[in-house]
């Protein structure tokens, strides 16, 4: 896949440094793979204007984070552990959130759960659990506020057994 934005790449290892903060750029960025050379290992592939064949990223084992606060605003960051950069980039909502959403960026064995905040809110966020597939979780409650957000589970580790997980976030204003 593969969506236009504009994107800043932030190096963290100049962060201690003087230096200016560097310019939001058109760019397209798709998640593919590497040369065969590189045994075909799942990357990104950032391209500009002035940068056309692009910079490579490697996914997997190497996404410290994805921060997702601002995704309703079609705004994400990744960030990487090897080259110590952060990509910040600025989207569609749609295509952002469809982009978080590949089997690339998720976690291999997990299934997410969310809860947005409303789409009045104009602050974004909302919070969300990673659960292990193999315990089936089953949805009970889904709720957010302008000042709290709830997400009830229930799962099942063995049979006749059930265990309740209760995410509450209240908002500290």
């Amino acid at each position: 896949m593969r969506i236009n934005c504009e994107v800043t790449v932030v190096s963290r290892a100049l962060a201690g440094t003087n230096c200016r903060q560097p310019r939001a750029v058109r760019a397209s960025l798709g998640i593919g793979r590497a040369a065969l050379g590189d045994n075909g290992s799942l990357c990104f592939h950032l391209c500009t204007a002035s940068n056309r064949h692009g910079s490579k990223y490697k996914i997997v084992k190497n996404i410290d984070g994805v921060f997702t606060k601002f995704v309703s605003e079609g705004k994400f960051t990744i960030r990487l552990k090897e080259p110590k950069q952060d990509l910040i980039v600025k989207t569609d909502a749609v295509q952002a959130k469809s982009f978080l959403q590949l089997p690339e960026v998720s976690i291999k064995g997990y299934v997410l759960h969310n809860v947005d905040k409303p789409s009045h809110s104009n602050r974004g966020g909302g919070s969300l659990i990673y659960v292990k597939e193999k315990l089936q979780p089953q949805i009970k409650t889904k709720r957010a506020t302008e000042k709290s957000e709830i997400l009830h589970l229930n799962i099942q580790p063995h049979p006749g057994q059930t265990i309740k997980i209760v995410l509450v976030y209240r908002n500290p204003t």
